[in-house]
């Protein structure tokens, strides 16, 4: 089995929970075995930024939840909002930047960009044997030269175009 690595990168919110000051954001990730938790993100307002990594087990079928709170030592932490990430995003290749809507209440209220690596071997198809080569087609025989249309009765030749004359010279 493979493991992926998930980079929580940042957070762009078009939704804040504070009066006054600015939101401490830190993103919780629930998976299918583990729970995770970036670091709180002082300060950072509307545009925290984490970039933390957290390894798991691949599982391409598998939704990981997010969910993105307000950092308060004297009232319960404030719900920002949510959203998910599909893992079966990541069967392609690496997902460099990729942006996941945040929702709250039914609404859009920002993004949480992430990266998301296979660490071993893709799930997925097994391996396809190789294919016979098929053989090639006989070299054709070139045509031979066609002759041109000879000029179609009752039309005048047509006279070509006079000489065109040059730039004047330079002075």
């Amino acid at each position: 089995m493979s493991n992926v690595l998930l980079e929580v990168k940042s957070a762009k919110l078009t939704r804040d929970t504070e009066m006054i000051g600015k939101m401490d954001p830190y993103c919780s990730i629930k998976t299918h075995v583990r729970d995770f938790k970036t670091h709180t993100a002082n300060d950072m307002g509307k545009h925290p930024v984490w970039n933390e990594f957290f390894e798991f087990g691949f599982n391409p079928q598998e939704i990981v939840h997010f969910t993105i709170y307000d950092k308060d030592d004297s009232s319960g932490d404030d719900f920002i909002g949510e959203g998910s990430i599909n893992m079966a995003d990541a069967l392609y290749g690496e997902v460099f930047n990729r942006e996941y809507p945040i929702f709250y209440k039914g609404q859009n209220c920002g993004h949480l960009t992430v990266g998301i690596k296979v660490l071993g071997p893709t799930p997925g198809y097994p391996p396809q044997p190789g294919y016979i080569p098929q053989p090639g087609y006989a070299p054709q025989p070139g045509y031979p030269p066609q002759p041109g249309y000879p000029p179609q009765p009752g039309y005048p030749p047509q006279p070509g175009y006079p000489p065109q004359p040059g730039y004047p010279p330079n002075k």
